[in-house]
């Protein structure tokens, strides 16, 4: 047993639904869950989402950037779209949630809500920095230590999502520690690319840059 196994808690594996977790740079992390009020907004204005805990301004300009991106994402399968209002919560937050690095889990949250979840658990973190090209994930801090407490969430079949920006820094360890627990670990390259992993729409995955440089 390596000493990565020794020091990593057993994972309590969740009943098996559609569960999205945000992941903290202290080592935490929250289930987002999400009240949906269906066509009750404009058709000019189709999603408003709106915290129901407390949360930075930066939290909350990633969970706006976020519901844009799912919707996008939402509209480019569907010829009839309904329109969104979502109240999001993080159960399990420390007061004050703050930062942009759960755009990608509020996303696929708020993607899973309008098209309807897979029965896996999933935990992300990354930042949506441009809604081009599918809304382009960038870095976030401390992915290790997030990584690590995804681990302790998730069961056989779920999957951790991590910025492919961030491929090099995933250790041969931890990739291992992963695929003892047959827990699915990816890197995307943006919001595009985590719907088409979990959800299964048809649409090109991108290839992790540099992933040769990383020979487990």
């Amino acid at each position: 047993m390596s000493e990565f196994d020794k020091t990593m808690p057993m994972s309590v594996f969740p009943a098996k639904s559609f569960r999205v977790w945000m992941l903290f740079a202290a080592g935490s992390a929250a289930e987002i869950e999400l009240t949906c009020h269906r066509n009750e907004v404009s058709a000019d204005r189709p999603v408003k989402v709106y915290p129901l805990c407390d949360c930075s301004i930066a939290c909350v300009r990633a969970g706006d950037k976020a519901a844009e991106a799912a919707y996008l994402e939402y509209g480019r399968h569907r010829d009839e779209k309904e329109t969104f209002r979502l109240g999001y919560d993080l159960k399990g937050s420390v007061a004050g949630v703050n930062g942009g690095s759960g755009g990608l889990a509020l996303a696929l949250a708020f993607y899973g809500e309008m098209a309807g979840g897979p029965a896996r658990g999933v935990a992300a973190s990354g930042e949506i920095i441009s809604l081009r090209d599918g809304a382009v994930i960038g870095p976030v801090a401390e992915i290790t230590v997030k990584l690590e407490m995804a681990l302790t969430l998730l069961g056989p079949g779920d999957l951790a999502l991590y910025p492919a920006c961030m491929e090099n820094e995933i250790t041969c360890e931890l990739r291992d520690a992963y695929a003892k627990r047959r827990v699915d670990l990816q890197s995307v390259a943006s919001v595009s690319d985590a719907i088409s992993l979990l959800f299964g729409e048809q649409a090109e995955v991108s290839p992790p840059p540099n992933s040769s440089q990383n020979p487990c």
